[in-house]
């Protein structure tokens, strides 16, 4: 993630001294369970050219990263920084979007709890009077409109509108009465 020349710019640690050991329980084998003290090791399966002093430098950045003593900044310097003006920009269109978001789902029709049976509900359910007669463009029209506000891919998805805006859609489609 960070350049090779940010990486070698850091001190080497070197290696441990010779009076470090860890301590070492064998697991298995005939000297299941026997103790040892060793010199600590790490092993590491490194791309072909990069050194052990390389290796050495990046644990160190990486310990002082965790340690807390630097930090990293992922940022990539190509897409521009966002300023306080449009930070608060974003949050009002974040909030004319829920408020839009609310006043959607206060105004959208409510879902019948035993769904759409009749031409009525299904009338209903697409926002046409009682009494309309919604030729089959009409419905189609209407059907494309709910679906982009209330399809689950949507950001303003609700999935049991979508369900029955699609069986009042069935419902029109094959009523007896011509439509």
């Amino acid at each position: 993630m960070l350049p090779q020349a940010t990486v070698l710019s850091f001190p080497d640690p070197g290696g441990p001294d010779g009076a470090d050991r860890e301590t070492v329980t064998l697991k298995s084998g005939r000297d299941a369970d026997k103790v040892m003290r060793r010199k600590p090791r790490l092993q590491a399966r490194l791309e072909p050219g990069i050194s052990i002093e390389e290796l050495r430098k990046a644990l160190n950045l990486s310990l002082m990263i965790h340690g807390g003593e630097r930090s990293l900044d992922l940022e990539d310097p190509s897409v521009p920084r966002v300023d306080a003006a449009q930070t608060h920009r974003i949050e009002q269109m974040q909030e004319e979007i829920d408020r839009l978001r609310l006043i959607l789902t206060t105004l959208a029709f409510d879902p019948l709890p035993r769904g759409v049976q009749t031409r009525g509900d299904a009338l209903y359910v697409l926002g046409f009077q009682p009494s309309a007669r919604p030729d089959r463009r009409t419905i189609q029209a209407k059907y494309r409109m709910l679906a982009l506000i209330f399809h689950p891919d949507a950001n303003t998805g609700d999935t049991e509108r979508m369900a029955q805006i699609n069986d009042a859609v069935k419902v029109l489609r094959s009523s007896s009465r011509p439509v």
